[in-house]
């Protein structure tokens, strides 16, 4: 990840996460639904300290009752730092829903 980053000048990063934070105030001012009506799988990098995040899928997961699977040793970008991990994740996960 951290080699990935350093492709991105400070001004490219600062106009990338510019425009992430523009996109999700767009969304909350337009108090925008969602309905997660399918199954779904929450992973979530053990080691992720971005912000809140870990805090909050704990709490989105349970809110919502989806899946939430650790990934040990990643980071906020865990299927960059454990490819292995989840894929064999959202396998298992695939592999047991009902047809």
């Amino acid at each position: 990840m951290r080699s990935f980053m350093d492709s991105y000048t400070k001004g490219d990063y600062v106009e990338l996460a510019a425009h992430g934070y523009r996109m999700l105030a767009d969304a909350i001012e337009a108090k925008r639904t969602y309905n997660i009506d399918c199954p779904a799988l929450l992973l979530c990098g053990e080691k992720d300290y971005a912000g809140d995040v870990r805090a909050f899928n704990r709490k989105w997961a349970f809110g919502e009752g989806i899946a939430l699977v650790w990934v040990p040793g990643a980071g906020h970008n865990a299927n960059v730092d454990a490819p292995d991990f989840v894929n064999e994740q959202i396998a298992a996960f695939v592999a047991g829903l009902e047809p």
